[in-house]
């Protein structure tokens, strides 16, 4: 069985060959002046709308306008909002109805190839986009600048410390355009190494902005990655289980 990563890309690649990729969807307006995505001060916490992934399955069906307030409430400085439809359950209109209710950015999380994606990201109302390293491939460079160019921020992911190179021949990560974000998920494996920030954070430049993904589950974690120098992190599954994933969050916060 192909590793999850490599599928993924194998299958996004064929559909763009087959011709059936993109939809035809209707004229969009063109991109307004957007402000940086990760203009926060201090330690701060991207709360993800995450209804599945592959790993685990179903997670949550929360309805997503109080979802979102419910997190924006609990101290969510950034929300992510999963738009894989396969295998995360996700979907542009729901990063829409995400738009529509809350006032703090929003980061498009997807497997994104190509740049009318990020039209796409614009049009349904993100700020911010997530770009994968081992998945973007040699593509990386040109959707980075495609990104920045419709005034996108950009979340740029590595797992690998071999990945380092290709995203910072891309950005310096000194600014609130640009945040790097250290996965401990393998997404080949999807196995979680719930400290691997720790050990990869030596190899970064002073200055060098960054949030730590997955294995984050509690205010101890929050805690840990504060300590280590991260800016802040990223949590989807953790609270997305939770009765009242913005009540979870500011309890977190709190403690």
């Amino acid at each position: 069985m192909a590793a999850f990563l490599t599928k993924l890309r194998e299958q996004k690649q064929a559909l763009m060959a087959s011709g059936a990729w993109p939809p035809v969807r209707p004229s969009l307006p063109p991109p307004v002046g957007l402000r940086p995505a990760f203009a926060w001060a201090g330690f701060s916490v991207i709360a993800e709308i995450k209804r599945a992934s592959p790993s685990k399955g179903p997670i949550a069906d929360h309805p997503v306008k109080a979802w979102a307030q419910g997190l924006e409430r609990g101290g969510a400085a950034m929300l992510s909002v999963l738009t894989e439809r396969t295998y995360f359950h996700g979907n542009l209109e729901t990063l829409g109805e995400v738009a529509a209710a809350v006032k703090v950015p929003l980061l498009r999380k997807d497997f994104l190839l190509a740049p009318f994606e990020l039209d796409e990201a614009v049009a349904f109302g993100a700020s911010a986009v997530l770009l994968i390293v081992a998945f973007a491939g040699a593509e990386l460079p040109s959707l980075y600048r495609e990104a920045r160019a419709r005034g996108l921020s950009v979340l740029m992911e590595v797992h690998h410390m071999r990945e380092l190179d290709a995203a910072f021949a891309c950005s310096a990560f000194s600014d609130d355009a640009t945040m790097l974000g250290v996965n401990q998920r393998d997404l080949e494996s999807l196995a979680v190494d719930p400290r691997f920030a720790e050990r990869l954070v030596p190899r970064l430049p002073r200055g060098c902005r960054f949030v730590v993904e997955s294995g984050i589950a509690g205010p101890t974690d929050l805690a840990w990655a504060r300590s280590i120098g991260a800016s802040g992190v990223l949590v989807g599954e953790a609270l997305a289980k939770t009765a009242d994933p913005g009540a979870t969050l500011a309890g977190w916060l709190a403690a």
